[in-house]
């Protein structure tokens, strides 16, 4: 007597999902160059440039933030 393996057992092999889609925008930390750990956070489009901008640093007054 031959013992068969029973192949309902196993699971069904997995089909590959899509993947997500990016967004179209995404948050990013702009950090004080005067090095005092003051950071603000912004919102860009992902296919717009770097944003460099000068803020407020309540910590070391006015100071190009990138």
């Amino acid at each position: 007597m031959v013992i068969q393996p029973n192949l309902r057992l196993q699971p069904p092999p997995h089909k590959e999902m899509a993947k997500k889609a990016k967004t179209r925008t995404i948050i990013v930390k702009l950090a004080s160059t005067a090095l005092t750990g003051y950071f603000k956070t912004a919102i860009r489009p992902r296919a717009s440039p770097a944003i460099k901008a000068v803020k407020f640093d309540p910590v070391g007054e006015f100071s190009l933030a990138r």
